[in-house]
């Protein structure tokens, strides 16, 4: 509370907050990042756009587009007995090896991938090619228990050269010939922009401990770090 030169005068912190709230409508918060480019676009032309016929119809767009995006989530969170829902995806390339010197930086560089599958807690680690990606998953699928499943259901971004192809898919349909308990199995690809998937997650809390790690010089470091948070499972040729 605010006492002024009145003692009998007593202002409360309530006060100034109305004022400050009312009269001079500030907000705060932090910048965006990773926002989808279709709504950015679509915001810019309702902005832009004078004729209210068009402007409604650019509205409604949006509002299909998000619709689209919220009945991808509400997918994604459906459970039932008789499913297993897997979603998968990459995390950036972790850079190998990671130092603060600015000429390493732009040096011709390896990487470590990591390929991360979500059922529950757990996830496989595999560089990321459409036919690696495939045989992440193949090996994921052999290893889980369907008994009592009668659907399977996959979740991943939509991309074409890992996920988006024809080699998932087939491998999906050989796999189903092995599984004939099984009845169905669903791939679903979001709406560009709107994938925040269960990966995501486990990404975030990776690279929180990566942002304190200055130097890291060996591809068992990462692992180190990725199985804190994750069951590691390394891919080897054959």
């Amino acid at each position: 509370m605010f006492k002024t030169e009145n003692p009998q005068s007593v202002v409360k912190k309530s006060y100034f907050r109305a004022i400050f709230n009312q009269d001079f409508n500030l907000g705060f918060g932090n910048p965006r990042t990773d926002v989808c480019s279709k709504c950015i676009e679509l915001d810019g032309k309702i902005k832009m756009e004078n004729d209210q016929v068009k402007k409604k119809d650019l509205m409604i767009e949006k509002r299909v587009h998000r619709l689209r995006a919220k009945a991808f989530f509400k997918l994604l969170q459906e459970k039932s007995d008789d499913m297993i829902t897997f979603s998968f995806d990459c995390q950036k390339n972790n850079p190998l090896p990671k130092v603060p010197d600015q000429s390493a930086y732009y040096s011709r560089q390896i990487y470590l991938y990591n390929f991360t599958i979500v059922q529950g807690s757990s996830k496989n680690e595999f560089p990321k090619t459409s036919n690696q990606i495939a045989s992440a998953v193949y090996d994921r699928l052999n290893k889980t228990n369907f008994e009592g499943i009668n659907t399977v259901r996959l979740v991943a971004d939509g991309c074409g050269g890992q996920n988006k192809n024809s080699i998932l898919l087939c491998m999906l349909s050989r796999w189903l010939l092995d599984n004939t308990s099984l009845k169905k199995i669903e791939v679903v690809f979001p709406i560009t922009g709107h994938f925040f998937m269960p990966p995501d997650r486990v990404f975030g809390n990776i690279e929180k401990v990566l942002k304190k790690q200055e130097v890291i010089i060996r591809p068992e470091d990462y692992i180190d770090i990725i199985a804190t948070n994750a069951t590691i499972t390394k891919m080897r040729d054959i």
